[in-house]
């Protein structure tokens, strides 16, 4: 599952995304929060983990640190296999034709094909 929130303030708009069923093995056991400033949908500026509790316990401690409401989370869909956990789109790192990764450039899911950003 990922949950969204946004919160916009005086100083701008402030997201944070929750998954607790992150695709990279070395996340696994863990609640994974994504942190963005701004509203578009990117790449987070850093992420935190959370190991020892399920994701409801995060968004009350959440709550008590930043004072972001539990009522402001939404369900988002669960990420395609092999796309970035942090980004709300499909979007996985480009590759070339032969599958090579592309460092640095990212592709979009958009009507049954893969289409570079």
């Amino acid at each position: 599952m990922r949950l969204h929130s946004a919160k916009t303030t005086e100083y701008g708009t402030k997201r944070m995304m929750l998954v607790d069923n992150p695709q990279d093995e070395q996340y696994r056991g863990a609640v994974v929060c994504y942190a963005y400033f701004g509203e578009r949908d990117g790449p987070s500026e850093g992420c935190h983990l959370y190991y020892g509790g399920p994701v409801e316990q995060v968004i009350e401690d959440l709550e008590e640190m930043t004072g972001r409401s539990r009522l402001s989370w939404t369900v988002i869909p669960d990420q395609l296999p092999g796309c970035a956990d942090d980004w709300i789109a499909p979007v996985r790192i480009a590759q070339t034709e032969r599958g090579e990764p592309i460092r640095g450039r990212w592709e979009r899911f958009e009507r049954g094909q893969w289409v570079r950003l």
